[in-house]
């Protein structure tokens, strides 16, 4: 059964100036002594009856508060039932990610970024993430992506959702947040969370496609211990995550070995490390990705709420008329 709730709960807290209202009219009708009293002496009197006029002013009082607090029943559209892939894209902003990048290809893939006339833009590795992440989600229009930011702890951007438009506007201001050091190894329980951590848990609560995809970019340079190695290995197998991994800046073009822990973990899983700029390991990296098998999930829907308040403003109108009738037809005790 549907749910009520309430755009502004506070204002039901009106309700209670009924109190007052009721204890004014006891102490109105006690003293009250005027020579028409006689019209009403033969009335005939029925305890119960007497007690209307109150009850019809705090129904009123009660229903006006409820009204005014703007009730609402959820509205749930129909689910729509696609075929895709949950991939979880984990952005580095480290503050080793904000230095300046050599690497022609990876500087050719930020060419695109605006600069104001006379300007010598920066080509950094988040600038070249930003591209990186930017075409990726492109190549992937029935794919649910989620995506988070990393330093030494996790800060998640946006859950798995079909909703891209959103996950390329939230890629777009990732330079913004740059600083803080490299945490791969994080469980959250002894300490701060890792990115990797953080994928399997959000694959966990929302993931529901066989495929789960966990997209590393990141410049690499942070070591994993063994034995978290061995711990985040277990989990990914468990759930079936491949790793694939955009490197970005000079230490994925030329190979260097700071980069190790990331690319075996990445290959273990069996998925693929890709650097960026590269556009022949960019293109083999879609098409392994391409070939993996969709799933049919519920596509999530967004709740909308219907307001249902005129019916309690209907019913509080019908108890005014009821109080003011009642009020002058009952005998009141005098």
């Amino acid at each position: 059964m549907p749910t009520i709730t309430f755009a502004y709960p506070w204002l039901l807290a009106t309700a209670i100036l009924v109190i007052p209202m009721i204890w004014y009219q006891s102490r109105r009708r006690n003293s009250i002594r005027h020579s028409g009293f006689s019209i009403q002496k033969d009335v005939k009197r029925v305890p119960l009856i007497g007690y209307a006029p109150t009850a019809f002013l705090v129904a009123l009082m009660v229903l006006l508060a409820i009204a005014i607090a703007r009730p609402q029943l959820p509205d749930v559209g129909e689910k729509e039932v696609i075929q895709t892939r949950d991939i979880v894209i984990a952005t580095d902003i480290s503050g080793s990610m904000s230095s300046e990048i050599q690497d022609p290809a990876q500087r050719k893939l930020a060419e695109g970024e605006e600069k104001k006339p006379g300007e010598e833009v920066k080509i950094t590795k988040i600038y070249v993430a930003e591209k990186a992440i930017e075409q990726f989600v492109a190549a992937r229009p029935e794919d649910r992506i989620g995506l988070m930011l990393f330093d030494d702890e996790v800060y998640y951007s946006w859950p798995l959702s079909t909703d891209h438009k959103v996950i390329q506007l939230k890629n777009s201001g990732v330079r913004k947040y740059n600083g803080g050091g490299t945490n791969f190894d994080g469980d959250g329980v002894k300490g701060k969370m890792g990115p990797l951590q953080a994928a399997i848990n959000h694959f966990k609560e929302l993931g529901q496609a066989k495929t789960k995809i966990l997209v590393m970019v990141t410049d690499g340079e942070a070591s994993i211990s063994e034995e978290r190695f061995a711990e985040l290995m277990e989990q990914l197998n468990e759930l079936n995550i491949k790793i694939y991994t955009i490197g970005v800046g000079d230490s994925w073009a030329k190979g260097n070995t700071s980069t190790n822990s990331l690319r075996m973990i990445t290959e273990a899983s069996g998925g693929l490390a890709i650097a960026a700029g590269d556009a022949e390991q960019m293109r083999e990296g879609f098409r392994t990705i391409n070939a993996l098998e969709k799933s049919t999930v519920e596509k999530e829907t967004t709740v909308n709420h219907r307001d249902i308040y005129f019916y309690f403003l209907i019913a509080a109108v019908f108890a005014a008329i009821l109080f003011l009738a009642s009020a002058a037809l009952i005998r009141e005790d005098a």
